[in-house]
């Protein structure tokens, strides 16, 4: 699992770093300083496609509302594909991805 939780986050991390370097990117505003950009919905994309691709048996809560698969499974993974998305969007380099699994309610790991 943590093989898999590495390779999606660099692989979105890659994918972020190269949309903050070319500043060109859509922002929704969510609520009062709570945005959303097209790069957030993207690096989810690309780390649900990379777990699902491993674990199709999983759970999967993430924060830009997928609809949840497997409630009930045993693994839950919880994905904020951009954490710090506000920093993004102004342009402070002050952001990561951040991907945990939890084994019946139990944190297994985190990158």
């Amino acid at each position: 699992m943590l093989y898999v939780a590495v390779r999606a986050a660099r692989r979105a991390g890659d994918l972020i770093m190269r949309a903050f370097d070319a500043r060109g990117f859509a922002v929704e505003e969510k609520s009062d300083r709570d945005f959303v950009t097209e790069v957030d919905r993207e690096a989810q994309r690309v780390i649900v496609r990379e777990i699902r691709r491993h674990f199709p048996e999983h759970g999967i809560v993430a924060e830009e509302d997928i609809p949840v698969r497997h409630p009930d499974a045993a693994v839950k993974w919880y994905i904020d594909p951009l954490d710090g998305t506000t920093n993004f969007v102004y342009g402070y380099p002050h952001f990561c991805v951040s991907i945990a699994a939890w084994r019946f309610g139990k944190p297994e790991i985190a990158v």
